[in-house]
């Protein structure tokens, strides 16, 4: 019960810190583009993510760009005189940082898939393809580079939100590596364990003890019940 209590606080706490500066960076870019983006979303890679990216964000009911009026004005005008149907949103000038977001989730997703299936050259070629595309996303956002709709004179909030979310799932990550380790062992041995516990801050070795803990505490409880 106390160890659900803390996995959930830490929850809440690194989408408490990220979610304003999030919003910050998404609402001040609704439109990006370089040819760094499109280079990526040119893989086979980028393109699977940018497949699931789009239903991801259709299924949270999220539009993939913000609607321009004068862009959607001109569109329609030509429209009508080619006899082509302007969409029923609008037209937008590019897409919208959140949209990309939504792609580095879904590269996220494939690394995940690589690491379980054992394919170290997949993890490192995705892995090189989703640090691209982070890279490219935070010069955009620092530099205001990221296109007509940009309304804000600085930038960094999105490297800020990631930051943010990333120290408290750190955490999180090291307690769920101690109850793993407790419920099968280390999977490649002790000296696997010796060096993750070496890369490991005072911290994340705590909440690994508090995992192991955890999973021993259910294991006992298990075999008297």
């Amino acid at each position: 019960e106390r160890f659900r209590k803390s996995f959930d606080a830490l929850d809440a706490a690194r989408k408490g810190a990220a979610a304003p500066l999030y919003n910050e960076a998404f609402g001040a870019n609704k439109a990006i583009d370089s040819a760094v983006l499109r280079r990526i979303e040119a893989t086979p890679a980028g393109q699977e993510a940018f497949r699931r990216a789009r239903v991801m964000m259709q299924n949270d009911m999220q539009r993939l760009g913000a609607t321009d009026a004068e862009l959607t004005a001109l569109a329609r005008e030509a429209g009508l005189e080619g006899g082509q149907a302007v969409p029923r949103g609008g037209v937008a000038p590019g897409l919208k940082l959140e949209f990309w977001d939504y792609v580095k989730r879904a590269l996220d997703d494939q690394i995940g898939i690589a690491q379980r299936a054992g394919e170290a050259n997949q993890v490192r070629v995705l892995t090189g393809l989703k640090s691209g595309l982070v890279r490219e996303l935070d010069a955009l956002d620092a530099t205001a580079a990221a296109g007509p709709n940009s309304v804000r004179p600085v930038g960094g909030a999105y490297a800020r939100a990631r930051a943010a979310y990333a120290g408290p799932s750190q955490i999180m990550d090291a307690m769920e590596q101690g109850t793993a380790f407790m419920k099968s062992g280390a999977p490649d041995g002790a000296g696997s364990l010796r060096a993750s516990l070496a890369n490991m801050t005072e911290d994340q070795r705590h909440a690994f003890r508090v995992g192991a803990v955890q999973a021993l505490r259910d294991k006992v409880d298990g075999m008297v019940t």
